[in-house]
Parts: structure tokens; sequence; C-alpha cells
């Protein structure tokens, strides 16, 4: 954690700091968290599948299977 005083100040935390401090507050919060790190997660994992198939058929067409 960083405190800055004065014009512009503030209290600043790593991210993960403050995404447990805000899922300790709020379970819907940590709820939504959970449920778009998931979205996110599956999204990713689509997009390698098909860059992986891209790829595969790439090589297919070179000669190089």
């Amino acid at each position: 954690m960083f405190v800055k005083k004065g014009r512009y100040g503030g209290t600043f935390a790593h991210k993960d700091i403050a995404f447990e401090f805000a899922s300790a507050i709020s379970p819907v919060f940590k709820l939504y968290l959970i449920k778009e790190f998931q979205r996110v997660k599956e999204i990713a994992e689509y997009q390698l599948r098909i860059l992986k198939e891209a790829q595969h058929i790439s090589n297919r067409i070179e000669g190089n299977d």
C-alpha cells in the first residue's frame, strides 16, 4: 500500500489487494469478479484453440505437416 498526502493524494494498493478488500465488503462484487474471470478465461482459451487450428491449417497448406 502507498499513502500520498496533500493535493491529489490518496491511498493506493495493488489491484489484488483492492479486489480482496472489495470482495470482503461485498459478496455480490466477489461473485461478479469470479464470473467475469471465468468469462475472460473461456474467451482466451477459445482464441488459443482458433490460433492453434489456424497454425495447423497453415502448416498443412505449406506442406510442413
